[in-house]
């Protein structure tokens, strides 16, 4: 795998997580099931960006972890837009924290994208 991209999203993956994981605790005094949800996407993301860190990276990982950012990107304009129905919360506004950790993940997503494309020829070759 290409080591820029695994990096890139290895970096993504991390930052994400550290985001969740610092706020899990004050969305858990607020709606336990939003903090609940926001502490599972910190180890899912911890544990992604773990396994970038490997030389070999299977299609099986690559797909898993970008599921995972597609789901949060989507979940976060869902709330900015319409509001969690789980949550019985309202339309939230927009953050800088937010955005920020959005613009991440989708660059995260997108080097993993790039990188996916290396793994199938590689896998294919075997």
């Amino acid at each position: 795998m290409d080591r820029v991209a695994s990096n890139a999203v290895v970096l993504a993956c991390a930052a994400s997580a550290g985001v969740h994981a610092a706020l899990t605790p004050h969305h858990l005094e607020e709606i336990p099931l939003l903090g609940i949800g926001f502490g599972v996407a910190a180890i899912c993301l911890f544990a992604g960006a773990l396994r970038f860190t490997r030389d070999e990276v299977s299609s099986l990982a690559a797909v898993a972890v970008a599921l995972l950012l597609v789901a949060l990107i989507a979940a976060y304009a869902v709330s900015r837009t319409v509001g969690l129905p789980l949550s019985h919360t309202e339309v939230e506004p927009l953050d800088v924290v937010g955005i920020a950790t959005q613009a991440i993940q989708v660059g995260g997503l997108a080097a993993l994208l790039a990188a996916t494309h290396h793994i199938r020829r590689k896998e294919s070759l075997a």
